[in-house]
C-alpha cells in the first residue's frame, strides 16, 4: 500500500480512481491513501436498456401471427380493388386475380425491401442494446462493490461519478 501512495498525486482529491495495480478495476483513493476495497470498472461506452414497452410487445409476437396478420390485410385490400374495379358485367373473379397479381408485384418489389431494410435497421439497434447491457454477474458483482462500500463508510461509483461531476462544473465555473 504504500508503493501505491507514493504513485499517487497527493492534491487528487478523494474519489474511486483506477487501481494501480489493476487498470481493470477501481480503488478507493481518500486523498491521503488507497483504501483496500475494489470494484469493477465501468465501461463508459455501455448504453442504458431500452424502455420495456413497444419492442417488448413486438419482440413477443411470432413470426406466424405477423404472417397471418399480413396475408390478411393482402387479401383484403385485393378484394376491395377488385371490387372498386369489376365492371357491371360482373367479371369480379378477372378484377380479383388482375389485383392480386398487381398487390403481389407491388409487395416483392417496393413493400418488401423497405420492410427488409427497416428489419435489418431495427436488428443492428437492438443487438448494439443488448451487448451493451452489463450481464447477469457484472450487476451482481457491482451490487457486491456498492454495499461493501457503504459498509467501509465510502461512496458508491455511482455517488463518486455524480461528485466527480460536480466538481468538474464547478471547476468550469471558476474558468
Amino acid at each position: 500500500m504504500a508503493d501505491r501512495a507514493q504513485r499517487a498525486n497527493v492534491t487528487t482529491p478523494a474519489g474511486w480512481r483506477p487501481d494501480p495495480d489493476d487498470p481493470r478495476r477501481l480503488r478507493w483513493w481518500d486523498g491521503m491513501r488507497w483504501h483496500d476495497l475494489t470494484v469493477p470498472a465501468p465501461d463508459e461506452q455501455k448504453v442504458p436498456p431500452p424502455p420495456d414497452g413497444l419492442i417488448v410487445q413486438i419482440k413477443a409476437a411470432s413470426p406466424s401471427f405477423w404472417a397471418a396478420l399480413g396475408f390478411g390485410v393482402y387479401f383484403v385490400v385485393a378484394l376491395a380493388i377488385a371490387d372498386a374495379t369489376a365492371d357491371e358485367a360482373g367479371s369480379y373473379g378477372s378484377a380479383l386475380f388482375v389485383a392480386l397479381i398487381g398487390l403481389a408485384l407491388l409487395l416483392i418489389f417496393c413493400v418488401a425491401p423497405i420492410v427488409i431494410i427497416g428489419g435489418y435497421i431495427v436488428w443492428v439497434i437492438y443487438q448494439s442494446v443488448t451487448e451493451s447491457m452489463p450481464t447477469r454477474e457484472e450487476r451482481r458483482e457491482r451490487r457486491r462493490a456498492d454495499r461493501a462500500a457503504r459498509r467501509a463508510g465510502l461512496p458508491t461509483q455511482r455517488q463518486a461519478r455524480r461528485q466527480r461531476k460536480r466538481e468538474e462544473r464547478l471547476k468550469r465555473a471558476r474558468r
